[in-house]
């Protein structure tokens, strides 16, 4: 018993001596017998790291007096393709976990983890984008940063030290869906009168069916909301589909910035290692299809956005000559050279007229009515569904029912050969 009890009080010691001894023999079996007595191994070191790794292995090697030198040195070419190695710190390090899930660049390739650290919170934001919802995340975030040494030091099942791990990045997600929250003034659906709606109703208590009267001038910095929008559109009957259009565009806008900015790392990747051939038949057509389909939507965005359609609508609307209505400063399209100049027109059809002069018969298209002459049914004078004009560059070539700008058929054919020609 007592023997047994000896025994015991050294099984611990014992079994990680073993455990150490074995460690060393798999590590010494992995190196190769030199002809001069010597075990020769090899591997990869980061560079930075070289002479640390060499005052290590001398270090180790005259504490155990051994006769024989150690030496360590660099391996003459040609390599294999090294590992790559990125150094990340506390804040890049859940971001370049991240991107390594998806695929781990090769070898001095441009780490988009960088870009990563950037765009991923804000696209979550964008998605998100809701004041209460994000602010519920962004203190979640700020409660893994305040105990941060407390669970670096800790044992944490997986599930907590994911949580650890991406503790900067859960506070950036947070950070952002506040930001985006206030752009879409949304805090748990409801909009928040900050500074004051640029919007009024004639009643203090409106009723369905009640329309709103703007309280500044329409252009006058007094007329426009400080920041984000203004909370009468949460109030407003096509509330659902200005906050899914204006949310769609901006994401489109986004994703698509994104996914060519990826793109064009490729392309600095193809630069960089001298491969051009995959610069010239992979990088440029993948820019050309991208930039004639997805870049041309954004352009067409930024276009209707820029486009005074109220103008433009007015232009193509039949109105009495008579009536109050005649004469508004909101028509500001050019014809004949002159600018928003009304012209009466000769009264030979139903008495009314287009504010450049049109004689309205009654049962006018909406192309005889528009001066602009761009083609299709809408002439230039009808603001186009965005998604439809661009489905309509595959499925109806030189077809444009409603153009923004003169030519388009043309040049949305121009654009499709562009990206047939670049898919081979």
């Amino acid at each position: 018993f007592r023997l047994c009890q000896m025994l015991s009080q050294h099984t611990e010691r014992w079994t990680w001596i073993v455990l150490r001894e074995k460690a060393v023999y798999h590590t010494l079996n992995m190196f190769k017998a030199d002809v001069s007595g010597m075990l020769r191994g090899e591997g990869w070191v980061i560079s930075e790291s070289f002479d640390d790794v060499r005052m290590s292995v001398n270090r180790a090697h005259s504490d155990m007096d051994h006769n024989m030198p150690s030496h360590v040195d660099q391996v003459p070419k040609p390599w294999p393709t090294p590992p790559t190695h990125f150094t990340t710190n506390k804040f890049t390090y859940g971001y370049q976990e991240f991107v390594n899930t998806y695929g781990i660049p090769r070898y001095r390739e441009a780490n988009p983890a960088l870009f990563t650290a950037a765009t991923f919170p804000f696209l979550f934001g964008v998605m998100y984008g809701d004041i209460g919802h994000g602010l519920f995340l962004f203190c979640a975030g700020l409660y893994l940063l305040w105990n941060e040494e407390k669970n670096d030091k800790a044992k944490l099942d997986e599930m907590t030290g994911g949580l650890h791990a991406g503790r900067y990045m859960i506070t950036m997600m947070g950070f952002f869906a506040v930001y985006a929250g206030l752009v879409y003034n949304d805090c748990f659906s409801l909009g928040l009168n900050l500074f004051g709606s640029r919007w009024a109703f004639e009643n203090e208590e409106p009723e369905d069916g009640d329309v709103a009267e703007m309280t500044g001038t329409y252009g006058d910095g007094s007329s426009v909301y400080p920041f984000g929008l203004d909370p009468i559109w949460h109030v407003a009957a096509n509330e659902l589909l200005f906050f899914n259009s204006f949310k769609m565009k901006l994401s489109v806008i986004f994703g698509i910035v994104q996914m060519f900015s990826g793109t064009c790392l490729k392309g600095l990747n193809a630069i960089y290692f001298g491969k051009r051939l995959d610069f010239l038949f992979e990088f440029l057509p993948m820019v050309a299809f991208a930039a004639s389909l997805f870049v041309y939507m954004v352009v067409l965005i930024f276009m209707k956005w820029s486009i005074n359609w109220n103008s433009r609508m007015l232009s193509a609307t039949c109105l009495d000559p008579a009536s109050d209505g005649w004469g508004s400063v909101d028509y500001q399209e050019t014809v004949n050279g002159q600018t928003g100049v009304w012209v009466e027109c000769d009264g030979n059809g139903d008495g009314t007229c287009t504010p450049w002069g049109y004689s309205c018969q009654g049962n006018d298209d909406l192309a005889d009515k528009c001066p602009l002459d761009f083609g299709g049914s809408g002439d230039g004078c009808q603001p186009p569904n965005l998604i439809t004009s661009l489905i309509n560059i595959a499925l109806a070539p030189g077809v444009v029912d409603e153009p923004m700008y003169n030519g388009q058929a043309g040049m949305q054919n121009l654009l499709l050969a562009i990206a047939g020609i670049s898919v081979p």
